[in-house]
């Protein structure tokens, strides 16, 4: 969100005999600064998900850049006249302010960066994945249907989406196998295409919802099993006392002395 000058303005190789600029020397070759906002196209729809966490985030950032900035100044390193690298959160909303801007924010507050002009509201919840079991997905695609939802349905792989889809035959279900997801289905439809959540997800208000397999987990490789040092096969000593029944490796059952 907020991004060092150099990261946003063009540097020309050698070939084209321009040398690499320093940081430090950016503020003084150019006049005006730039942002990654200056050079979002017009149309651009612009979404901040927490947007007052962004804000917080940006101010720590800004805290951390000006204190390095001190360093210089004091060691002479730069001129105070150009000791300005970034820009704040209000010069970065005053350019956003032209495009179409989303906050996409769990809670209303007082501390959005700048006014909203209009407030919607979605309600969603939370989807548990149905994991391996095709026979869950298809369960809870019956009753999606059945509430005339749109349901698409994530899997692990186009072998898998395919099962699926024949599962659902079996049961009177009618789907599309989409792996590419040109568009989202209709009232009523259901569309299976390959992908992973931790979770799926439901829009009651737009009768939308995602069904998911779930991130499938690195399998675990088996440690191999150490045989145990003649000093460890004497630790297990300790837990014994005089009288304990044992069972010997070569004489069998005796009692500990």
């Amino acid at each position: 969100m907020f991004l060092p000058v150099s990261e946003l303005l063009p540097v020309r190789d050698d070939t084209e005999n321009w040398t690499r600029l320093n940081d430090r020397q950016l503020p003084a070759r150019y006049e005006a600064l730039a942002t990654a906002a200056h050079h979002l196209p017009p149309d651009a729809v612009v979404c901040l998900s927490e947007s007052s966490r962004v804000a917080e985030r940006g101010k720590n950032w800004l805290w951390q850049l000006n204190e390095d900035v001190k360093t210089l100044l004091e060691n002479g390193a730069v001129d105070g006249k150009h000791a300005v690298f970034a820009a704040g959160m209000d010069d970065l909303m005053a350019v956003l302010s032209d495009h179409a801007l989303c906050f996409l924010d769990s809670f209303t507050t007082s501390a959005s960066p700048l006014p909203p002009k209009d407030v919607l509201t979605a309600q969603g919840r939370q989807l548990s994945s149905f994991g391996a079991s095709l026979d869950t997905a298809a369960a809870d695609l019956t009753q999606l249907q059945s509430a005339n939802a749109a349901a698409v349905v994530l899997v692990g792989s186009e072998q898998r989406a395919l099962n699926l889809q024949s599962m659902l035959r079996e049961r009177k279900i009618r789907s599309a196998v989409d792996f590419q997801l040109k568009e989202l289905p209709q009232p009523g439809q259901v569309v299976i295409t390959t992908g992973g959540l931790s979770s799926g997800l439901e829009y009651p208000s737009i009768q939308l919802a995602v069904l998911t397999e779930g991130e499938k987990a690195a399998p675990k490789k088996p440690r191999p099993r150490k045989e145990a040092t003649n000093r460890q096969k004497l630790k297990s000593y300790a837990d014994l006392t005089p009288g304990d029944l044992v069972v010997h490796e070569h004489h069998g059952v005796g009692r500990f002395a």
